[in-house]
C-alpha cells in the first residue's frame, strides 16, 4: 500500500501533524529502478488529515503520483528535481502533485528539469492568501498550474537560456484541454523576470509584467490565449512569442481584461505553429488579419524589433524559403496589434499533380474512377486531393470527392474517387492537392482536363393491352425505355408509335401517337397511347413498334414489333332451308279426326322459331266440262319453339274434311309447315298424305271412325 499512514512506506516513520520536510526520493528496489518502474512504486496517497510540512522534496524525474488529502506547506516550499543517479530520468516523466496545497508562509518553489519535459504538474488547488510565492526555474524545468490563488508571484530563471516556464493549462491523457489560472481571481500581480518564462496554453493571470522574462502564448499545433486581470507591461529585455497555426481564426492572442498594455520595446517572435520535427511550414491565407495583442484599456509602445508596417517571415520548422510572411501593424485607435498575412507560404518541396479518368470515354451514369498522381515521390506528399468540375465556367467540388486521402500505392502517391457524369455536362476536370502539416511537400493542382461523356445506350420495349380488338375497342400501347447504366440522370425525350412501320396518325380511333413524352419511373421511363380501328372489316393482323427519340444524355432505340389483331363486323349466314325445324305426321285420332304432327326445333342456342302448320284436303268438284280438284284447308295450328325443343301438335280436321273422309272412305291431305325466325322465313318440306277411313257406322250415326295413313 502507498498510504502515508503506513510507517513502512517511510522507513519506519509515518508523518502526521506538524512535520519537517517530506522527502519523495528515487526508490532503490529492483522493481522501482527498472525502466520504466512499476507504477505502484511511485504511488503516494496522503490518507492523513490536518498535516503541516515545512517543505516537500520531490524527485520529479521518478514520476511520483501524489494524491489524497490537503497539506499545508511552510517556508521550505516545494523542490522538484531529479536525482543525479535516477535511472528513470531518461523517460522524460513528470511528477504529479495532486493534493491541495495551502501556503503556510512566504516561500519559493524550485523546479529543475534535468531532461526535456521533466517537471511538476501541480493539479491540486494551491491557495495562500497574501503570502508571496517565488517560483525558480532551471534547466527546462516546467511547473504546470491548474488553479493557484496566492499572494504576489515572481517567476524567475537563473539568467541563462532554456530556464523553463510556468505552464498555465495542459492537455490531459485524452487530449482534452484543461485551462490554467494564476492569481486570476484575487488579482495579485505576476512578474516574469531573469529569463524565467510564463507559457499559456489557455490561461488567465493577475496583472502581468515581464522584465527580462519570456511570455509565450500558445504552442506548436495550438494557438492559445493569455488574459491578464489588469494591466500588462513588457520591457525591452523581455520577449513575447505568439503563433499563427492556421488560416482564419487559429492564432494566439495576448489581452488585458480592462487594463492597458505597454509593449515597452519587447521582442516579438511570430511562429507559424508547425509541429516540432516537421520539415514544412503552415499554409496560411494571404489577406487574413490576426490580432496578436488586444488592450481595451489602451495600447502603448511597440515591439523593438518590428516597427509599424514591417513584413517578416513567420518562424517555421521547415526552410525559411517556404515560410509565410506577415505585416505588423499597431492600431492605436482600436488598441490592437495585428498581423496581416502577406504571403501564404509554401509547405516544402514543390510537387506536380496529374489527373486521369478510367474509362477515358464513359457514357452517361457510367462509374468513372478519377485518379490524381502527386510527384515527385521523394517529397512524401501526404495530404488530400479535391476533385473539381468546371460547369459553366464555375468550378465546384465533385460531390463525394472533396477530400480524398493521398496514399502510396504501386510506386506512386495517388488519390482516387469514383463518380459519374452526364453527357450534357461536358465536364472539365481539375484536381487540387493540399499537403498535410509536416508532409514536406508543396500544394499543386491540375485543371482544364476535358472528359468526353457519350450518350448512354437504351433499350425500348412495347406491350399491348389487349392484343386483339374488335369494332369500337382500343388497345393501350405502352413503351418502356431503360438505360444500360444505373444512375441519377433521368431519361427524357419522346416515343413515336408505329403501325405497320408508319407513325400512328391522329384521326378516327386514335388521338395521334407521335412524339408522346416519356414519364420517368423507378424501373424505366414510359409513354402510352390508345389505338383503335374505326370500321374494321374482316380480320387483319398489324405490327406495332415504339421508337425512342433519345436526348442529350441517352441514345435512341426502337423496340421489337408486337402483333395486334383487329377483328371486323361479320353477318351471320342465313339458316339453310328446312333445317331449323322438321316435322312429320303421326296418326289420326278417334271420334273427331285429328292429325298428330311432331315438330322438332334445332338451330342455335338462344334462337326461337314460330312454326305454322296447315292441313289441306283435295276435293273433287263436278263440272260439265271436266272434273276438277281443289285443295281445301281442313286444319291449322301455329306453335313457337325454342332451339333444341320438340312438341307434338294436334291438328283437328274441320267437319267438312271429316264428312269427306266418311263418304269417300279416304282423304288426300297435304301438310305444309312454315317457320319464321329473326333472320327470315323458311318453308319446311310439304308432305302429301292419304288417309283411309274406317267408320263403324254412317255419318249420322258416327261413333267411331279411324283413319289410317297410307
Amino acid at each position: 500500500m502507498a498510504n502515508w499512514s503506513l510507517a513502512g512506506n517511510w522507513g519506519g516513520f509515518a508523518p502526521s501533524g506538524n512535520v519537517g520536510t517530506l522527502d519523495f526520493p528515487a526508490l532503490t528496489s529492483a522493481s522501482c529502478s527498472t525502466s520504466p518502474p512499476l507504477a505502484a512504486c511511485y504511488e503516494s496517497i496522503n490518507d492523513q488529515t490536518g498535516m503541516t510540512a515545512d517543505g516537500l522534496l520531490i524527485d520529479d524525474g521518478a514520476g511520483y503520483d501524489i494524491t489524497g488529502n490537503a497539506i499545508t506547506v511552510g517556508p521550505g516550499g516545494v523542490t522538484a528535481s531529479p536525482s543525479a543517479d535516477d535511472p528513470t530520468a531518461p523517460n522524460d516523466v513528470s511528477s504529479t502533485l495532486g493534493v491541495p496545497i495551502a501556503l503556510g508562509a512566504p516561500q519559493t518553489w524550485s523546479i529543475t528539469g534535468g531532461s526535456p519535459n521533466q517537471g511538476l504538474l501541480a493539479l491540486g488547488t494551491i491557495s495562500g492568501g497574501s503570502d508571496p510565492l517565488g517560483i525558480t526555474l532551471q534547466d527546462d524545468g516546467a511547473l504546470t498550474l491548474q488553479n493557484a490563488e496566492v499572494g504576489p508571484v515572481t517567476i524567475t530563471g537563473d539568467g541563462g537560456p532554456s530556464d523553463g516556464a510556468v505552464d498555465l493549462g495542459y492537455f490531459d491523457s485524452t487530449g482534452t484541454l484543461i485551462p490554467g489560472s494564476l492569481d486570476a481571481t484575487n488579482h495579485h500581480p505576476v512578474l516574469v523576470t531573469n529569463a524565467g518564462g510564463l507559457l499559456s496554453v489557455d490561461g488567465t493571470t493577475g496583472p502581468l509584467s515581464a522584465t527580462g522574462g519570456l511570455v509565450q502564448v500558445g504552442e506548436l499545433d495550438h494557438a492559445g490565449t493569455l488574459t491578464a486581470a489588469g494591466s500588462i507591461s513588457l520591457d525591452s529585455q523581455s520577449s513575447l512569442v505568439t503563433f499563427i497555426n492556421g488560416p482564419g481564426s487559429d492564432y494566439s492572442e495576448l489581452t488585458s481584461n480592462g487594463g492597458s498594455v505597454d509593449l515597452g520595446g519587447a521582442t516579438l517572435s511570430l511562429d507559424d505553429g508547425e509541429a516540432s520535427g516537421s520539415n514544412a511550414c503552415e499554409v496560411l491565407h494571404a489577406g487574413d488579419v490576426d490580432t496578436l495583442v488586444s488592450a481595451p484599456g489602451g495600447l502603448s509602445g511597440t515591439f523593438g524589433n518590428l516597427p509599424d508596417g514591417t513584413t517578416v517571415p513567420l518562424g517555421c520548422q521547415g526552410t525559411d524559403t517556404f515560410a509565410p510572411t506577415a505585416t505588423i501593424h499597431y492600431d492605436y485607435a482600436h488598441d490592437v496589434v495585428t498581423a496581416t498575412i502577406a504571403t501564404a507560404g509554401t509547405p516544402g518541396a514543390s510537387t506536380t499533380t496529374s489527373l486521369s479518368a478510367a474509362p477515358s470515354s464513359p457514357v452517361t451514369d457510367q462509374p468513372v474512377t478519377l485518379t490524381a498522381t502527386i510527384s515527385p515521390n521523394d517529397s512524401t506528399p501526404a495530404g488530400t486531393v479535391e476533385f473539381d468540375d468546371d460547369i459553366g465556367g464555375s468550378t465546384a467540388p465533385i460531390a463525394g470527392c472533396e477530400a480524398e486521402p493521398v496514399t502510396f500505392s504501386g510506386a506512386a502517391y495517388t488519390a482516387t474517387c469514383q463518380t459519374s457524369f452526364a453527357a450534357s455536362q461536358s465536364p472539365t476536370l481539375s484536381a487540387v492537392f493540399s499537403p498535410a502539416d509536416g508532409s514536406g511537400a508543396a500544394g499543386s493542382e491540375v485543371s482544364g482536363v476535358p472528359l468526353t461523356v457519350g450518350p448512354e445506350p437504351t433499350t425500348t420495349t412495347v406491350s399491348l393491352t389487349p392484343t386483339t380488338v374488335g369494332p369500337a375497342q382500343s388497345s393501350t400501347m405502352t413503351a418502356t425505355v431503360t438505360a444500360s447504366q444505373t444512375g441519377f440522370t433521368d431519361l427524357s425525350g419522346t416515343i413515336t408509335f408505329l403501325l405497320d412501320d408508319m407513325p400512328v396518325p391522329a384521326g378516327s380511333g386514335s388521338t395521334g401517337c407521335t412524339s408522346v413524352p416519356l414519364v420517368a419511373g423507378s424501373t424505366g421511363s414510359t409513354a402510352q397511347c390508345e389505338l383503335a380501328f374505326a370500321s374494321p372489316t374482316g380480320t387483319a393482323t398489324h405490327t406495332i413498334t415504339a421508337a425512342y427519340s433519345g436526348d442529350a444524355n441517352f441514345s435512341s432505340s426502337t423496340s421489337a414489333p408486337q402483333t395486334l389483331t383487329a377483328v371486323g363486323k361479320t353477318s351471320p349466314p342465313p339458316p339453310p332451308p328446312s333445317k331449323l325445324c322438321k316435322a312429320h305426321v303421326g296418326h289420326a285420332s278417334v271420334s273427331i279426326i285429328k292429325v298428330d304432327v311432331v315438330i322438332t326445333c334445332a338451330g342455335t342456342k338462344g334462337q326461337h322459331a314460330s312454326v305454322s302448320l296447315k292441313l289441306s284436303a283435295r276435293e273433287q268438284a263436278k263440272a260439265k266440262a271436266k272434273k276438277t280438284t281443289r285443295m281445301v284447308v281442313v286444319g291449322r295450328k301455329t306453335v313457337t319453339l325454342a332451339a333444341g325443343q320438340g312438341e307434338t301438335v294436334h291438328v283437328t280436321l274441320d267437319p267438312a274434311a271429316v264428312r269427306t273422309l266418311v263418304k269417300a272412305r279416304k282423304l288426300h291431305v297435304t301438310l305444309a309447315a312454315t317457320q319464321k325466325t329473326a333472320t327470315g322465313t323458311d318453308r319446311l318440306s310439304t308432305q302429301r298424305l292419304r288417309f283411309d277411313a274406317h267408320c263403324a257406322s254412317t255419318w249420322d250415326k258416327l261413333q267411331i271412325c279411324r283413319a289410317n295413313r297410307h
